[in-house]
């Protein structure tokens, strides 16, 4: 079953058991990126041993995360949960870090997703908790600085 988001040119699907399966979206250049959601089940999750971080908390290798990793994460900065506008947030910018292996200016991820201006402090608190949540790894000092102040 397909819905219609919040804005325009975004859509979700959902699957049998009415959970979001996958969504559509437009980029600010009119580009169709699709994101796909994993059921729970279908996740391996490693051993809590196994998932490392460096001393400033960010996830040493992304393909350990998976959405009960990025919970207890959210958990851990003192968020509630990964609702469907926080794994929207963290999808875009998982798969753009993924695929460019650069980061995204905020107001541009929530241009991305039919977010707000200042949506992701909305969601996160600031910029930097959202790259946490997401399991990617440490941009850098510069990047840092400019997150903990953007959002």
């Amino acid at each position: 079953m397909d819905i219609i988001g919040p804005s325009r040119g975004v859509t979700a699907s959902l699957n049998a058991d009415e959970r979001l399966d996958s969504l559509e979206i437009l980029d600010q250049n009119g580009a169709r990126i699709k994101l796909n959601f994993f059921d729970r089940e279908e996740q391996t999750m490693p051993d809590k041993e196994q998932v490392a971080f460096d001393e400033r908390g960010f996830m040493r290798d992304p393909s350990q995360w998976n959405v009960d990793v990025g919970e207890a994460i959210a958990e851990s900065l003192g968020l509630e949960g990964l609702g469907y506008p926080r794994v929207q947030v963290i999808e875009y910018m998982r798969q753009h870090y993924l695929a460019r292996g650069s980061v995204l200016p905020a107001e541009e991820v929530c241009r991305a997703v039919g977010l707000e201006y200042d949506g992701i402090r909305e969601l996160f608190g600031n910029y930097e908790k959202a790259w946490k949540t997401a399991g990617l790894p440490d941009p850098g000092i510069q990047l840092r600085e400019f997150m903990e102040d953007a959002g």
